[in-house]
């Protein structure tokens, strides 16, 4: 079964940043060699600037409301107005899977685009400040579907996984499962200023993180910082005059 891409919204993504700590790092990732990690990893990580990289919650596949559930052991039964907090079930096929994530500029649920919501679309394309310590330096990938090749070509018949955006969900809604086609995708709505976007795949190593070759992409990718980035992003409509040529 081959990666396929999956689409959770009907959002453009138009570019890809993927932020480092190290320029070491970027220059790597730059030259086409794209570190997956194991989603349990990502679990056990403990992020010295908070809940970044690392998410105790990372490869759950239920969400459910103490309000909804109630405990038994034998003829021990623990109501659920004394369950404290929303009960998370994990999957371990699913921490078992690697993952590459990216930061996605995407149009989110914007249609239309006119002079008057221009600054406002703009503002929405930048990389959000609370994304910033996950490092100083990123790649820029100017060419969002050509990457998606390259990466798809070199899984392409080899591992089973997906290509989608983060399925980010409400804390305070009850999910007995959460949609079983994005699992390795799930992470609560907290996160979602992280526009995540992650390459779900399997590889037979024993090891937590696998690197991957596709290839040079200096063609389509850059490197610049993230506040650079939104320093000298610029959105421009087309003049009327030229739309009617």
């Amino acid at each position: 079964m081959a990666i396929k891409e999956e689409k959770i919204s009907n959002s453009v993504i138009y570019a890809f940043v993927r932020i480092f700590e190290q320029k070491e790092h970027a220059e790597c990732f730059l030259r086409g060699d794209l570190r997956f990690g194991r989603i349990r990893a990502y679990k056990a990580y403990v992020d010295k600037n908070g809940e970044q990289r690392g998410d105790p919650f990372e490869g759950i596949v239920s969400w459910l409301q103490p309000n909804m559930v109630n405990i038994k052991y034998g003829d021990l039964v623990i109501p659920s107005e004394d369950i404290a907090a929303p009960i998370a079930i994990h999957s371990n096929e699913v921490l078992n899977k690697f993952a590459l994530c990216l930061y996605a500029i995407h149009s989110g649920n914007t249609e239309t685009i006119t002079q008057e919501t221009l600054d406002d679309f703009k503002r929405s394309l930048l990389i959000h400040e609370k994304s910033f310590g996950l490092g100083s330096y990123c790649v820029l990938i100017t060419n969002a579907r050509e990457f998606q090749n390259r990466v798809y070509s070199s899984l392409d018949g080899k591992i089973n996984g997906g290509m989608a955006r983060v399925n980010y969900f409400d804390e305070g809604l009850h999910f007995p499962r959460l949609p079983e086609k994005y699992d390795g995708m799930h992470k609560r709505a907290t996160f979602s200023h992280q526009n995540e976007y992650r390459v779900i795949a399997d590889f037979e190593i024993d090891d937590d993180y696998f690197t991957l070759s596709v290839g040079d992409l200096s063609d389509i990718g850059l490197i610049t910082t993230p506040k650079e980035f939104n320093q000298k992003l610029e959105v421009e409509l087309p003049l009327l005059d030229e739309v009617g040529q």
